[in-house]
């Protein structure tokens, strides 16, 4: 059913016989390779590590486990 007065694509379409655009634009797309680099926020300084004990000796270890220590 159509509308009076109402238009639509198809009415806005050259129909045959009908002159159009004197040259259709011609759209050429190419999609080449994105290189996307990342910004990276200033590092945030690192706690200071705890300085690590001395090994214990094997003398040392043997003692506290003969003693029952922890």
């Amino acid at each position: 059913m159509r509308v009076p007065g109402a238009s639509s694509a198809f009415d806005a379409r050259p129909q045959p016989g009908q002159a159009g655009p004197a040259a259709t634009d011609e759209i050429h797309i190419h999609i080449g390779r994105i290189e996307v680099t990342a910004v990276q926020e200033a590092a945030t300084p690192r706690a200071r590590e705890r300085a690590a004990t001395a090994p214990m000796s094997l003398q040392d270890y043997l003692d506290r486990r003969n003693r029952g220590g922890a």
